[in-house]
């Protein structure tokens, strides 16, 4: 888990869906049609999910899939005005058909994303099981930050429909990299265009989707009280080495207001047998109007099987130039009980100095930590250990902090131990993500508009593309 103070620094079905595109001027009468395809899926229905919530509720436009696995959705007035602007669900019921496996044995949802989103310069969206991960993602994210919408609210809320696409991007970036495809892959209609390779990709992840849809209804009847939950089952290398095999996971995630806790398990390939824990992390935070304050509990298993256990602790100001201090417990254990005994100990601490600068638009244009491994250095032992007792704190005790500067070229180490400096820029529609640290290593990561990256490091004037950041140190 990335806590929220971190973080701010850095489905078998392909559907087709008209009108596509974010204009005000839809028609007080359209119609949107498309095909689910796995094989093509009759008897599933297909509906605008008006209300944001994932379930098909009465008054919602809806029709089923024909034996071609044709929908067509007739909309009228404010249905008519939704159309660009809320997902299309689509329930494959047990019983459905399905022209590659026949009968559907086990009950699934795909997800498209409103259409108002989508960059694309064909009307006609083809929805993957990777996109359906995609849309599921961002929906779950406006959920648990609060922004969980209705169709009417997101036309009129023009600064949400930037975030939801800004996340979107993101996502379909995130995916793509995950599976080594190209943004326009994840659209793709893999069956006209017979891309074998993907279509038998995208009939892998159906099981997981399967057991995603079960086991999210099951979740939220243990955690009634919950602020939001969520099970995925994802296809992926643990370590993301070339030779590992892919593997199935389970991820779980329960939400509370100010805290949440997430895990994630190795699972057997029927999807049946929960395998041993991966990951563990919990987060719990408090703010101000002056601070914001964070712990976080984390542990990763390692390539020997045992455990790597942290404990972070974030401490900031809340201002468009801001300092703050982590501190950080690290130890290594063979079983997760064995993690947390001892909390804070002084002595097993270091700390690292942040600074953190936002540009006018509220972007973190550039950030540096500082580490100290004895932290006496900084001197502010007072900051270790507060367990979100913040009453007495405004923030003015990082202050001190001021003497580092916020200079991205900056190479001074203010005694640290190591530093890192980051800066975020945009160049003709790639996001360039540049930094440099204390051993005068550089490297710079470009999101390629396409959803592919590429990377270069080394020393500053003769940096080479490599494959991945590992090849860098």
């Amino acid at each position: 888990m990335y806590p929220r103070l971190f973080t701010s620094l850095l489905a078998t079905t392909v559907l087709f869906a008209c009108g596509g595109g974010g204009d005000d001027s839809t028609p007080s009468n359209t119609q949107l049609s498309g095909l689910a395809i796995d094989g093509y899926i009759s008897g599933a229905t297909a509906f605008l999910d008006i209300n944001f919530n994932g379930q098909f509720d009465a008054g919602e436009p809806s029709a089923l899939t024909n034996e071609n696995g044709q929908y067509d959705l007739a909309l009228t007035g404010s249905d008519a005005d939704c159309a660009d602007y809320a997902p299309i669900i689509i329930d494959v019921p047990v019983g459905a058909i399905d022209s590659d496996y026949g009968e559907v044995e086990e009950a699934y949802q795909l997800s498209y994303p409103p259409a108002f989103a989508i960059l694309s310069e064909d009307d006609l969206k083809a929805t993957t099981p990777l996109t359906s991960i995609v849309w599921n993602s961002v929906e779950a994210e406006l959920v648990e930050r609060g922004e969980a919408t209705t169709c009417a609210e997101l036309k009129a809320n023009y600064s949400l429909q930037e975030d939801i696409t800004k996340r979107l991007e993101e996502q379909e970036w995130r995916v793509a990299r995950r599976y080594n495809i190209t943004v326009e892959e994840l659209y793709s209609d893999y069956i006209a265009e017979e891309n074998a390779e993907l279509h038998a990709f995208a009939q892998e992840l159906v099981p997981g989707l399967q057991k995603s849809y079960e086991d999210t209804a099951d979740l939220y009847q243990s955690y009634p009280d919950a602020f939001y939950v969520y099970v995925e089952y994802y296809l992926g290398k643990w370590f993301d080495d070339e030779n590992e095999a892919q593997a199935w996971y389970r991820e779980e995630f329960v939400a509370y207001d100010n805290s949440n806790v997430r895990m994630v398990n190795a699972m057997s390939p029927d999807l049946e047998v929960l395998g041993q824990m991966m990951s563990y992390s919990s987060m719990e935070m408090h703010s101000n109007e002056q601070i914001e304050y964070e712990i976080v509990h984390d542990v990763s298993r390692q390539r020997d099987n045992m455990l790597l256990c942290n404990t972070l602790e974030f401490y900031e100001q809340n201002r468009p130039t801001r300092y703050a201090v982590v501190n950080q417990y690290q130890d290594t254990q063979a079983e997760q009980l064995d993690c947390f005994t001892g909390g804070f100990e002084q002595a097993l601490v270091n700390q690292t100095a942040h600074t953190k600068v936002f540009d006018s638009n509220g972007d973190l244009a550039t950030y540096s930590y500082h580490v100290y491994n004895n932290y006496e250095t900084l001197g502010l032992s007072s900051l270790i250990g507060l367990y979100g007792n913040i009453d007495q704190l405004d923030g003015s005790e990082l202050d001190v902090l001021n003497f580092i500067s916020t200079d991205f070229e900056n190479t001074d180490d203010y005694e640290a131990d190591s530093w890192t400096r980051h800066k975020n820029s945009f160049n003709q529609g790639e996001q360039v993500a540049t930094q440099h640290d204390s051993d005068g290593l550089w490297i710079e990561t470009t999101l390629h508009e396409n959803g592919t990256y590429s990377i270069s490091c080394g020393p500053q004037q003769a940096m080479q593309v490599v494959e991945s950041v590992e090849l860098c140190y």
